[in-house]
């Protein structure tokens, strides 16, 4: 005699995924077989998406309230540019525009000054000549001497209004950057009160 057992087996698995990357990873690896299975509904998807996309919102306007961004931080948030709000992203990007404008200016400052002090260290070499011929009048030598020390004489005084310039254009950069900075605060604050899921 034959007896023949049909038997239904489910079998339950739960898994808690908090993390925004194993979501990603849980949608592209396993969805596309749960659907096959018809396991899930495009509601989940959808649902599991709209949490993808809250969590990176979230964590994108904290970094902007909490720390000063970078260029490397907007080049990490590029790819997924389209989910951070424009406004956001363009005043972010506005802000590493601005820093590289102040390193510019710190970096032709620093220069002027290092130009003024060769210049200076030169006119010290100049002057030193110029004593040791202070007993012969009127050389050849004497006179070049004094011409070099008005010239370069002429070239500290144009550097300085150079790097005048540049301080003042540095000052206003940088109250710019800090406009800017806060402009972002403000609004990262005012996005993360408004998104909500």
């Amino acid at each position: 005699q034959e007896i023949e057992f049909i038997v239904d087996e489910q079998a339950k698995y739960s898994k808690k995924i908090f993390e925004t990357s194993a979501l990603e990873l849980f949608l592209e690896k396993q969805v596309p077989e749960l659907i096959q299975l018809q396991l899930i509904d495009e509601k989940t998807i959808e649902l599991i998406q709209k949490i993808i996309t809250y969590k990176y919102v979230q964590q994108v306007v904290q970094y902007m309230i909490d720390s000063s961004i970078t260029d490397s931080q907007i080049r990490t948030w590029t790819p997924k540019r389209d989910l951070i709000p424009t406004s956001l992203f363009d005043k972010a990007v506005a802000i590493v525009d601005t820093q590289m404008v102040i390193r510019e200016l710190e970096t032709k400052i620093k220069s002027g000054e290092a130009h003024i002090k060769s210049i200076f260290e030169n006119q010290e070499r100049i002057r030193q000549n110029i004593k040791s011929l202070e007993k012969i009048d009127k050389s050849d030598l004497m006179i070049r001497y004094l011409k070099d020390l008005n010239t370069e004489e002429d070239d500290v005084q144009q550097t300085r209004r150079e790097i005048k310039t540049m301080q003042d254009e540095f000052n206003t950069k940088q109250r710019e950057l800090e406009e800017k900075q806060a402009s972002l605060k403000q609004e990262a604050k005012e996005t993360q009160n408004k998104f909500r899921m």
